[in-house]
Parts: structure tokens; sequence; C-alpha cells
């Protein structure tokens, strides 16, 4: 078992990474889904490819925030990108409002976090490899 005040260190060492990586990764999602918004007025694309294509922007986000967090950690890439992965699933969740829960089904809040986490993993290891084939 690890000391408290060793656990503590590295939640420190994580916390700034997390939440710069959240902050980028937010900014991607905002940027993705301004474009895909763009795509929808501009071509004939169904209503039922919404919630997919709202999917893949998170998706994009928490893998570009789970490097970012990664890069900036150094170390433990995909413990960052998980948590960043997290912290955007429920900003996510947040800024949509408890409210669409009722019109949501179960297996999209499924889908949606299980994708957020692995491209926040994948990120994270992303992140940390990079930046050590640079030393």
């Amino acid at each position: 078992m690890k000391p408290l005040k060793e656990e503590t260190a590295v939640a420190r060492k994580l916390l700034r990474p997390v939440l710069l990586g959240g902050i980028v990764g937010a900014i991607v999602i905002l940027l993705v889904l301004a474009g895909l918004a763009w795509l929808i007025t501009q071509k004939d694309v169904p209503q039922s490819a919404y919630t997919p294509l709202a999917v893949v922007a998170a998706a994009v986000g928490a893998l570009a925030g789970g490097i970012v967090a990664a890069r900036s950690a150094g170390e433990k890439g995909w413990l960052a990108g998980l948590c960043t992965g997290i912290l955007l699933f429920l900003a996510i969740l947040i800024a949509g409002g408890f409210a669409m829960l009722r019109d949501l089904q179960a297996s999209y809040l499924l889908v949606k976090i299980a994708v957020m986490l692995g491209c926040g993993t994948v990120g994270g290891m992303i992140g940390v490899g990079k930046r050590k084939k640079r030393h």
C-alpha cells in the first residue's frame, strides 16, 4: 500500500495536466461540432446521424485531450488520458443538462462514455510515447 503523501503527490501531478487536457479537449469538441453543424446545413444529413456524429466529436476531443494531458504529465499517460476522458464526459453531461437523460437511452450513454474513456486512454498512451521519443 502506498503512503498517503505519495498518493496525494500523484493526484497533484495529474490535476494540472488533466485540467489542461480537458480544456483542449473541450475546445476540439466544440470545433468539431461547429464543423459538423456546418456540414449538416450544407448537405442532406439524416437526423439519425446526429447522435453518431456527436459521439465522433466527443471521441476526437477526448483523444486530443488525452494526448495533451499525457504530454503535460510526462508519465502515466494512460491514467492522464483516462481522467481527461472522464472529465470531458462529465462536462458534456452537465453542459447537456441532466434533463436530456429522459430522452437518451442508457445504451447511448454507455457507448459515449466507453468511446470517450477509450479515446482518452489511447491519447494518453500516444502523448507519453511522443514525449519520450523527443528526448
